[in-house]
């Protein structure tokens, strides 16, 4: 499962689900908050290796969906791998903007926090609840859950808050997962790009 958080992340994606459904035979669900976008990756990849699904992963409603419609798809009625890829930018970050200090202070936009830190633990907490359910099908099976991170979590990054702090607070998530999340079967790991 791909959740790319933005269209020109697609084009990306589109190249490793072809490598994934060619290959090794996957099937992908792909969530976009663009569902115009999710479906002609789908499409281009063939209904039986892929569905496109409109999901903003700031909506529980609409990520839970995503998982469901995965299963409804899959032909094996089944998830076994979670990428958690979507994720916005850390640009014009509200909390920097410099403001009046003798006038009453802006509310900071928070929708990099929304997307990059709540999106990614609605993916979580519904990757786990669904391998959780695979495993007590097949004993045997394991889930893998990838959260997509960033250097940015590691390092400084003077232009931005809220971006490194959302990159930050998934690479310790998946600290705070990494040994229970195997004893349930399930790994979890960070990938972190520049």
């Amino acid at each position: 499962m791909l959740q790319p958080g933005k269209n020109a992340e697609l084009a990306i994606e589109r190249v490793e689900c072809q490598r994934l459904t060619l290959a090794d035979r996957a099937f992908v669900a792909i969530g976009d908050i663009n569902a115009d976008a999710a479906k002609a990756v789908a499409t281009q990849l063939g209904e039986k290796s892929a569905v496109g699904v409109v999901c903003d992963v700031r909506v529980w409603l609409q990520q839970l969906n995503l998982f469901e419609a995965a299963i409804a798809s899959s032909p094996k009625k089944q998830i076994d791998i979670v990428i958690a890829n979507a994720g916005l930018g850390g640009a014009n970050d509200s909390i920097m903007v410099e403001e009046d200090p003798d006038q009453i202070p802006s509310e900071p936009d928070l929708k990099v926090i929304d997307v990059n830190l709540r999106g990614t633990v609605y993916t979580t907490k519904l990757a786990t609840h669904y391998f959780k359910r695979l495993r007590k099908q097949d004993p045997s099976s394991d889930g893998c859950l990838i959260l997509k991170g960033s250097t940015a979590g590691y390092i400084d990054w003077p232009r931005s808050r809220q971006y490194p702090a959302t990159k930050a607070a998934i690479r310790d998530l998946m600290k705070c997962m990494r040994h229970t999340s195997l004893e349930q079967g399930t790994r979890v790991n960070v990938v972190a790009p520049a």
